[in-house]
């Protein structure tokens, strides 16, 4: 009995402390603490869930926004603006065409055919060739042209279609892509080579005139390569990081609800 007597003495002890400490545990403050916090968290929810899932971009403000607490967001417009731009300072990228020199002497060809068809027919009275003419190549020649592709000698023409070959060939060796100056300027080269193959104003105003149909782009824009080219460029800028403030009115009153709007109540 006596050994038992220390282990029920230290039991009687702890039960003391036990109600010494439940006695001094102020419950009504507790509770009150725990029901404000309880408040305080069902009115945050209140204010915060309209502006994080009612609104939508176009809606108008009943009230102003304010920022709860200092964040920092990606602002989304801003930074697609800016790889927009990145995107759109990339060249666009060509690849040569390789119809395009074909085509062209294709087009002289035809032209010189059409002239010799029409100057060998028999059923077109010799009055009514170059009105016949006309009508076939259309008005990209002057009168003066059609007269002299009908009127001159069949060897003359002959020498004239080489030569209006030769020059297509030479001038679209060069890079004549779309969109950009280069036909003009093959345009020019081309006179500036026809005035010197030949004497005469008018052989060289036909040789002009034919090489000007003639010629045309040899490059076509790779779209492909371009989009993947804009792509990567687009996807080196990071994202662009704003900042607002506790406190700080995200949004006024009467005020459209944007993107930006959207990226900070995010």
């Amino acid at each position: 009995m006596s050994s038992k007597l220390p282990k029920l003495k230290k039991r009687r002890i702890k039960s003391t402390r036990s109600i010494s400490i439940l006695h001094g545990f102020d419950f009504g403050r507790f509770l009150i603490a725990f029901g404000t916090i309880i408040v305080l968290s069902l009115l945050l929810s209140v204010h915060l869930i309209p502006d994080r899932i009612d609104l939508r971009i176009g809606d108008r403000l009943t009230s102003d926004i304010r920022a709860a607490r200092t964040v920092k967001y990606v602002d989304t417009t801003a930074t697609n603006r800016t790889r927009e731009e990145e995107a759109n300072s990339i060249p666009v990228s060509y690849e040569p065409d390789p119809g395009a020199l074909g085509n062209s002497l294709t087009v002289v060809m035809d032209v010189f055919d059409t002239v010799r068809r029409v100057r060998n027919s028999n059923d077109i009275q010799p009055s009514k060739k170059e009105e016949a003419l006309t009508k076939e190549l259309g008005s990209f020649l002057k009168k003066e042209d059609i007269h002299f592709l009908v009127e001159e000698k069949q060897a003359v023409l002959d020498r004239m279609q080489s030569l209006a070959k030769m020059l297509v060939q030479k001038v679209m060796a060069r890079q004549i892509r779309p969109d950009t100056l280069d036909l003009e300027s093959a345009k020019a080269e081309f006179k500036d080579r026809a005035t010197g193959a030949v004497t005469a104003r008018t052989e060289m105003q036909v040789l002009y005139s034919i090489g000007v149909r003639a010629i045309g782009v040899n490059y076509r824009i790779n779209r492909a390569q371009t989009a993947a080219l804009r792509d990567r460029a687009a996807r080196r800028i990071p994202a662009i990081i704003g900042e607002i403030r506790a406190g700080d009115i995200v949004a006024r009153q009467g005020e459209a609800f944007s993107q930006l709007h959207l990226d900070i109540c995010r």
